[in-house]
């Protein structure tokens, strides 16, 4: 699957080819190159919505139609357009 992003702040912040330059803390650091690793290895939507430690749901409100995912127990998550 591949991954575009919404601009080129975005892409800074979660790209790795910019994880140099990321402030997380390591644990987020890894959690996040294995996020985008899963995501990219995804052959379809579905294989991201079974993977349950992600909590892939819709977002409600003026939100909808966006879908968010849980960076494991670090307190962030990431936003998505599928």
């Amino acid at each position: 699957m591949e991954i575009a992003y919404k601009s080129k702040s975005a892409e800074k912040q979660f790209s790795p080819d910019y994880a140099k330059k990321w402030k997380y803390h390591e644990k987020m650091k890894e959690k996040l190159l294995a996020m985008e690793t899963f995501i990219r290895r995804a052959e379809s939507l579905r294989d991201i919505l079974n993977y349950h430690p992600y909590h892939f749901h819709q977002l409600q409100g003026s939100r909808y139609g966006e879908w968010s995912m849980y960076v494991g127990n670090t307190g962030y998550r990431v936003t998505v357009l599928p």
